[in-house]
């Protein structure tokens, strides 16, 4: 591999390095490197020099108001998913059963149906003619 290309490519990972946050295998090349390159080695220093002043820094914390509001939206969320899957689940639950329902009454109304070339049922009352008067 070219020299300057490796230099590149470790001075990359410097900053990973000085976080702990490398693979055994590139933390191995980058120390291998910045034992025998002072520029590597000295950016590696400051790295870790800003990493520690980071890390003495107060961490925040969220106000209490914050966290209280946070926490009461997350669960009125997952209330509300709870009684859309509980309603999903009671839709399926009655579209099964129409189905069911469909299927087993369909010989009751196969049963009932006129005879193919017979007047429909109800129709013959309201559309029949009048008897005529011989008078």
């Amino acid at each position: 591999m070219n020299a300057m290309k490796e230099h590149d490519e470790i001075r990359q990972l410097l900053s990973l390095a000085a976080a702990d946050a490398l693979e055994t295998h590139e933390e191995q090349r980058v120390a291998a490197h910045v034992r025998s390159c002072e520029a590597c080695s000295e950016e590696l220093r400051q790295w870790q020099e800003m990493g520690a002043a980071l890390r003495r820094l107060p961490t925040p914390q969220a106000a209490a108001a914050l966290v209280a509001r946070t926490l009461a939206m997350a669960q009125a969320k997952l209330a509300e998913e709870s009684e859309r899957r509980f309603e999903r689940r009671l839709l399926a639950i009655g579209v099964t059963f129409s189905w069911v329902l469909v299927a087993l009454s369909w010989p009751l109304v196969a049963v009932s149906l006129p005879a193919p070339g017979a007047a429909p049922l109800g129709i013959v009352t309201v559309f029949a003619k009048p008897p005529s008067n011989p008078a």
